[in-house]
């Protein structure tokens, strides 16, 4: 994180985001038009009778059985005007049938 951040200038970031306001402005962007998204993964885990998530980056600290685990996804959404929406979770699915 530190290595991103030297790279850029205040002057530069300030410069870049004037320029895209005056874009909107000028094409009549709504702020509600313009988001960023963005997904991050999760294991989960069952230990004991108790469930356990932790970053995808992190090493197995509890690992006892390989196979005892599952991916999480998390979706957030930020809109230029600040609003959120809430965070979509995306887990395992089933496939149900009815007979």
């Amino acid at each position: 994180m530190a290595e991103r951040k030297v790279v850029y200038r205040k002057e530069d970031l300030e410069k870049h985001f004037n320029e895209f306001n005056d874009i909107m402005i000028k094409y009549g962007i709504d702020p509600l038009d313009v988001y960023n998204i963005d997904e991050t993964g999760f294991w989960i885990r069952v230990i004991v009778g108790r469930i356990i998530i932790t970053h995808l980056s992190t090493k197995a600290v509890y690992l006892v059985d390989p196979d005892n685990r599952e991916s999480l996804t998390t979706v957030e959404t930020i809109y230029a005007d600040g609003n959120t929406i809430p965070p979509i979770l995306i887990l395992k699915g089933d496939v149900l049938r009815e007979k």
